[in-house]
């Protein structure tokens, strides 16, 4: 630097400084000697009258210079201003301890003017008011005359203001403005005031601060500390607020805007705001009661930071819109009435948009939100809408929940127990009250379950569920593949499930794969639909005395309410192995097992009926393999080897079958129809079968297929089929039974080749030429049984045995030794036809008074057995004594009529002679025959008569009553007989059945 320039700048220097210490000297001098208190007072005192129109009292005015320097002030001590106003009690509108009124020492100086800088205000009370219309109390300033000359005294230009330690209130009844503060510190100061704007920096501090504006209360009684830059703008009154920081306890707020007026009067903010706090407890006390209503009920601390805008209109029906980030640290929250859940070790992150004009709009994005309660960890993501109704939360849901502690909390006390784990991963879409109040058809769920170590013990062990790990895919009121709403879709899949309901359910599911659909169950009104579909390794299941094992399962399975129709249709896809089941008890128990079953069904259950073969229609096929069924009512076991079935609108038809029942073994093919109404009494059952069987049990059949009365007993109450019952033939039932039998067994005989029709028609059971091998015959039989009564039974037969062994004849139908006695005197080969009708005995024995039938019986190269009678006989008639008896040929016909029966003249030819016989007998044995030679080598006619009984027989010579070469010839009584009864079996099988 030049050292001419650092020499003047150091004798200006010196210079000023000099100047400076001369005026404070000076100014020292003034104010202690000639500006005195005493005398600066009354001036004072006196010249206040021409600026304020209000009571005003001091005590004391001096001029101050050490106190405030480096400003010289004019001190007022004891300062009060009185002005009693209507609608306050108030009167007083300032009493302060002191008044520092900072001068302006350079216009003092070098202009001659006084000017005031700065206005200090200590331990002051202010109490400021406006009513309704305006009128105010602070009010007190004379209007100045325009053409008077200001005095150096008027001149006040103010660039600091303030009040220490001071109380001070501001009533606004106008606006409904209510400001009340307590040893408040407030620092006007950096006042610039130009025509066009104001501007300064603020600075207060109040340890209870209470501001009000309409009913809102905005700060309740609390500390605060605030300090901001503010300017005003005359023309447009648009107030800019620059680095607002406020202060309270553990929070620190910043805020930067604008706030204005809009042409129709409205305040329109335009405010960025930032928000720091270690006590989330105290942030939320600062939030007005009407913005803080939706977190009544939540108490909560913690670490946050907020960073926004308010922007928008404020006034009586407006409200500006709020935005901003949210950040949440060591977050905490207590629910109300809910002491146990406490939301802890919180995180977040979340914008929002506050809209309370257009409450709808209002919105929370949660970018992040993590917290822990009852041992278990949340985490949420998503939007949260309809803030101010019922709070709708629509994102995703993530927890690991520790279920014994929620258990504790939630279940126990509704008399339940949950034990394990639950990590859950999904999609919510639901309002709050709708998932505290389980509104499932409300809740938009998307997700995934997994289960660990899980069980669920309901009260006094009536219910129980436990599986090992599940996972479970979880759509609740989403679009199906319809596009339409479903209500349920869950994929399920887990090792093992077992439970029990009571004592009357339980599971267990092994590798069990489920794809469940459904409707709204919880909704009486909503129609009932659910859709299954399995894969499942082992099922075990009970119901009560109902049990059921199985292997190896697949399949569909579903439900659908038909209410209109007033039923429910159920449709079953299923395939399986390794079956075995039981159901019913006591006599009603019945045990199946099979190798393997597919099955698939529509059924249609009528829940109107109470008859349990009417509640069930079903409609598709069942295939079983290997299948055992056994019944407590039957002893034997009953084999299926194999069996496929179909049904169809109420026909039911087997395709293959191959069954097992003791000592038979048959295949059943066909069909059975019309069973619905036949099971209502209001049809008759029709059926066409092919019985196809090695081998018949043919009285175990009858036994197991017999009704339980005669068609004259149904109005009678049933009794039990007891042993030795006879066979009753059911009623209302059409059937046709196409048989086709190797070998049957039937009353210790067997039968072998049995071929031919067999009908059961409306209690008749009728043989249509069914033909068979008897031990030693074949026969063709054609017969009608009724049973009207079970002591009480009909038989009509048409009976044709061809080369019976007339011994075997008379072992099987021991009744003809009681029709025919000679019988048993031949043996060999004959012809036997026998047509008759009777009643019965339940135990099969002839009611001997109802008969009636003719029989034929012929044959060559028998032999006549040897006995007393024969010997007897045979003297008289000369035979020649042989060792054997042949006879040659034998041809005879009878008729019988309750106990009488007629022997029509037949002829008998042995070696040389030939003899004609005819007579008559009683069932009782007792008879009269007669025997005539009519060939012989012998040159006389001989006769014999033979009468009695067995035990008193009487035998002799009588005058021969066929004339020699006498030929018999056919009576027509058999083929009356046979032709009537094949007329009653042909109306019978004509017989219209509906």
């Amino acid at each position: 630097m030049n050292p001419k320039l650092k020499k003047a700048l150091k004798i200006t220097g010196i210079s000023l400084g000099s100047l400076i210490a001369l005026l404070i000297i000076a100014a020292v001098i003034i104010s202690w000697v000639i500006v005195t208190p005493k005398r600066l007072t009354p001036i004072v005192r006196s010249q206040l009258k021409n600026y304020i129109t209000c009571q005003a009292d001091l005590k004391e005015v001096e001029l101050t210079i050490f106190s405030t320097f480096p400003q010289i002030a004019l001190r007022i001590d004891g300062l009060t201003l009185i002005n009693p106003t209507p609608g306050t009690d108030q009167d007083t509108l300032l009493a302060s301890q002191s008044v520092d009124a900072e001068l302006n020492l350079k216009a003092l100086l070098f202009h001659n003017k006084v000017l005031v800088d700065g206005v200090t205000i200590r331990k002051a009370k202010i109490a400021a008011f406006a009513d309704s219309t305006g009128r105010t109390n602070f009010d007190i300033f004379k209007e100045s005359d325009p053409k008077k000359e200001s005095e150096p005294f008027d001149l006040i230009a103010l660039k600091s203001l303030k009040l220490e330690e001071s109380d001070v209130s501001f009533n606004d009844y106008q606006n409904g403005y209510f400001f009340d503060a307590k040893k408040l510190d407030l620092k006007l100061q950096d006042l610039e005031m130009t025509p066009e704007e104001l501007t300064a920096m603020l600075k207060l501090k109040s340890p209870d601060l209470y501001f009000k504006m309409g009913e809102d209360i905005y700060w309740d009684h609390r500390d605060m500390d605030l300090s901001l830059g503010a300017g005003y703008h005359m023309e447009s009154g648009k107030i800019t607020i620059q680095d607002l920081q406020l202060n309270h306890q553990k929070n620190r707020i910043e805020v930067d805007g604008t706030v204005e007026s809009n042409p129709d009067g409205d305040m329109v903010l335009n405010l960025d705001y930032a928000l720091q706090t270690d006590s989330i407890r105290e942030t939320i006390a600062l939030i007005p009661l009407f913005l803080r209503e939706s977190l009544d009920g939540i108490e909560m601390e913690g670490k946050g930071e907020l960073k926004g805008k308010v922007s928008g209109i404020f006034n009586d029906s407006l409200m500006p819109l709020i935005t901003g980030e949210l950040k949440l640290k060591e977050f905490v929250a207590y629910l109300e009435g809910m002491e146990n859940i406490v939301l802890r070790e919180g995180v977040g992150n979340f914008n929002y948009h506050i809209d309370l004009n257009q409450e709808d709009e209002s919105r929370v994005q949660v970018n992040e939100f993590k917290f822990n309660t009852l041992d278990s960890k949340f985490e949420m993501k998503g939007l949260i809408t309809e803030l101010f109704d019922a709070v709708r939360y629509n994102g995703n849901l993530k927890a690991d929940l520790h279920l014994p502690t929620l258990s504790k909390e939630f279940a126990e006390p509704e008399g339940y127990q949950v034990n394990g784990k639950m990590a859950l991963n999904t999609q919510l879409n639901t309002t709050l009250d709708d998932l505290t109040e389980l509104n499932l058809d409300k809740l938009l769920v998307q997700g995934n379950l997994k289960l660990e170590r899980f069980s669920l013990i309901g009260a006094k062990d009536t219910l129980f569920f436990e599986t090992p790990d599940a996972q479970i895919s979880l759509r609740m009121n989403q679009a199906g593949k319809d596009r339409k709403k479903q209500f349920l879709e869950a994929r399920i899949s887990s090792s093992q499930m077992k439970g029990t309901m009571g004592k009357s359910i339980d599971f267990n599911l092994d590798n069990a794969n489920l794809h469940v659909d459904g409707s709204n169950f919880t909704d009486s009104l909503q129609l009932l639909k659910i859709a299954c579909e399995y894969q499942i390794g082992h099922l075990r299941g009970r119901m009560d005395s109902d049990n059921a094992e199985l292997s190896e399962i697949k399949g569909k399975a579903s439900i659908e309410e038909l209410r209109q129709l007033k039923q429910n249709l159920y449709n079953i896809d299923l395939k399986a192995s390794q079956i075995a089941a039981t159901t019913g008890e006591g006599e009603d128990k019945m045990d199946i097992a099979a190798d393997a079953i597919s099955l698939k069904f529509n059924i249609h259950e009528k829940y109107s009926e109470t008859n349990p073969l009417l509640q069930w229609n079903p409609v598709g096929n069942i295939q079983l393999t290997n299948g055992k069924v056994k019944m407590a009512s039957i002893p034997e076991t009953i084999y299926i080897p194999t069996i496929s079935f179909i049904a169809e609108k109420d026909e039911y038809r087997i395709k293959e079958s191959k069954i097992i029942l003791g000592e038979s073994d048959f295949s059943l093919i066909g069909t059975l129809s019309n069973l619905q109404p036949y099971l209502k009494n209001e049809g008759i059952l029709h059926g066409d079968f092919q019985f196809i069987s090695t081998q018949t049990d043919i009285n175990r059949i009858m036994d197991l297929t017999s009704a339980e009365s005669g068609s004259e007993e149904v109005d009678l109450p049933p009794t039990p089929r007891a042993e030795g019952d006879p066979f009753l033939v059911p009623l209302n039932m059409n059937v046709k039974l196409n048989t086709r039998i190797d070998q049957a067994l039937f009353n210790g005989s067997i039968i072998r080749n049995i071929k031919g029709d067999l009908y059961v028609k409306d209690g008749k059971l009728i043989l249509d030429g069914l033909k068979a091998t008897l031990p030693g015959s074949d026969v063709v039989v054609t017969a009608l049984y009724r049973t009207p009564r079970k002591n009480h039974l009909f038989i009509g037969v048409d009976y044709h045995m061809l080369n019976v062994e007339i011994e075997n004849l008379l072992t099987m139908f021991p009744d003809i030794d009681t029709m025919m006695p000679m019988l048993k005197s031949f043996k060999g080969k004959g012809e036997f036809h026998f047509v008759a009708e009777t009643y019965l005995f339940s135990n099969y024995d002839l009611k001997k008074s109802t008969i009636r039938g003719a029989a034929a019986i012929s044959g060559q190269d028998l032999v006549l057995m040897d006995g007393e009678t024969f010997t007897e006989i045979s003297k008289i008639l000369m035979f020649n004594k042989k060792t054997e008896n042949k006879i040659d040929s034998i041809a005879a016909e009878f008729t019988l009529f309750k106990n009488e029966i007629d022997v029509y003249p037949f002829s008998i030819k042995m070696d040389k002679y030939r003899a004609v016989i005819s007579g008559k007998h009683n069932l009782d044995m007792s008879f009269i025959y007669h025997i005539s030679l009519v060939e012989s080598p012998i040159l006389i006619s001989v006769g014999v008569d033979v009468s009695g009984t067995l035990d008193d027989l009487k035998i002799r010579p009588v005058i021969p009553r066929y004339a020699e070469y006498f030929r018999p010839a056919r009576s027509e009584a058999f083929t009356n007989e046979q032709y009537n009864l094949k007329k009653m079996i042909r109306e019978a099988l004509l017989m219209k059945l509906e």
